[in-house]
């Protein structure tokens, strides 16, 4: 089942190194990306998010910690998911898509890792 919620401008989302049970997909408004930047001690903006686009998928998905920091850039509109509705929809598909979708969320935490800040 998804609920809706809503953020007002400056709001966080989530915070990296949070744990994950929820995937959002952001309806309307904008979302910025922050991670950590272990050298300045600063939150760095690395992307946004926009309507139509997923967040929290790499968590959600790997069941490891957050990535990422996310903050409303403007007032937002999300549909939020919590892993056990998820959960029902990944027994109704082959395991083949559930495993194909473990093994991208993988090689994107990777990929994400390589990136310096």
């Amino acid at each position: 089942m998804q609920v809706t919620i809503e953020l007002k401008k400056d709001q966080v989302l989530m915070n990296e190194g949070d744990p994950s049970d929820l995937l959002y997909l952001l309806h309307s408004g904008e979302l910025a990306v922050y991670k950590y930047d272990k050298v300045s001690k600063s939150h760095n903006v690395i992307g946004y998010i926009e309507p139509g686009e997923m967040v929290g998928e790499m968590s959600f998905l790997d069941n490891l910690p957050r990535s990422a920091t996310i903050k409303a850039k403007t007032d937002c509109i999300l549909r939020m998911m919590n892993r056990k509705d998820f959960e029902k929809i990944l027994t109704t598909q082959d395991p083949f898509v559930h495993n194909l979708v473990l093994t991208l969320s993988d090689r994107l935490r990777k990929a994400n890792k390589k990136i310096h800040f």
